[in-house]
């Protein structure tokens, strides 16, 4: 297990800057947003020699690169920005090839036009399911030729909204290309937080052959909203014992809180893990 961050939680001017703070905060791997380091496809063309130099101030900091985040809305009711989002995402998979990185994340969308991030009562009709997997396709196409592969996770907003959806996902699609992100707060409603440890033991024992990345955030007190490990509801000694039992040796990426508790949260999720 390595512990890294995503990049979108600091707050700085520059690439170099970002790596700096984040291995100055010991971490080892990170999940980048596009956004941090200037990928974006109207952006500066990633050169062979852009993406070298990219990447070896990655290596400087004694750093490596997890994933990068590919995420849009894929199953947004208006075709045009879903095809916009699918072609940024063939642009990251080929970013991420360009950069050896092994993984590109995704959600799997709602029906809401305004905000990925909420629950429709739409996402549970079957034909939203059939929706994300035809725009999986020319995705997951791309990751055959480039050896890059997608990551999803399971949240309640979304239409993969428990551990079961996901795995009928794998099984529908069967690509090689495509595995799991696990976020223990993403498999609860707002206001929801029990049966907690039924619920996490279903999801890691339906989906450990296809975790790939664990994410790490907590859920506040009272059930709204985000906080750091350890100070919120999730039982993470159980989630991490559960991790450590189903053989996941990947990244454990913490956000969703201030980049200035990163330390703390990452001697929690430490002592944890190593204890």
């Amino acid at each position: 297990m390595q512990l890294g961050v995503m990049t979108k939680e600091y707050d700085m001017e520059s690439w170099e800057q970002i790596l700096d703070r984040i291995a100055a905060q010991g971490m080892h791997a990170l999940h980048v947003n596009p956004a941090s380091a200037s990928l974006h496809p109207e952006g500066p063309l990633l050169t062979l020699q852009r993406a070298h130099a990219l990447a070896d101030a990655v290596s400087a900091h004694r750093l490596e690169i997890a994933a990068i985040s590919g995420t849009y809305n894929m199953i947004h009711p208006d075709l045009e920005i879903r095809a916009s989002g699918c072609k940024r995402l063939a642009w990251l998979i080929r970013c991420a090839a360009l950069l050896g990185v092994p993984y590109v994340t995704l959600c799997t969308g709602t029906l809401d036009p305004d905000n990925m991030w909420r629950a429709h009562p739409g996402n549970n009709d079957s034909a939203c399911l059939l929706l994300l997997e035809r725009e999986l396709e020319p995705s997951l196409a791309l990751c055959a030729e480039t050896g890059v592969n997608l990551l999803v996770e399971p949240e309640t907003s979304n239409v993969v909204n428990t551990p079961e959806k996901a795995v009928q996902l794998l099984r529908d699609v069967a690509s090689p290309n495509l595995f799991i992100t696990m976020d223990a707060a993403n498999l609860f409603h707002p206001g929801e937080s029990a049966p907690m440890r039924e619920t996490l033991a279903r999801a890691i024992h339906l989906l450990s052959p296809y975790i790939r990345m664990a994410h790490a955030k907590d859920i506040a007190a009272g059930g709204v909203g985000f906080t750091r490990p350890g100070l919120g509801v999730v039982d993470f000694p159980f989630y991490l014992w559960l991790l450590r039992q189903a053989g996941f040796d990947g990244s454990i990426i913490l956000h969703g809180f201030p980049a200035r508790e990163v330390p703390d949260a990452a001697a929690y999720i430490t002592s944890i893990w190593e204890g």
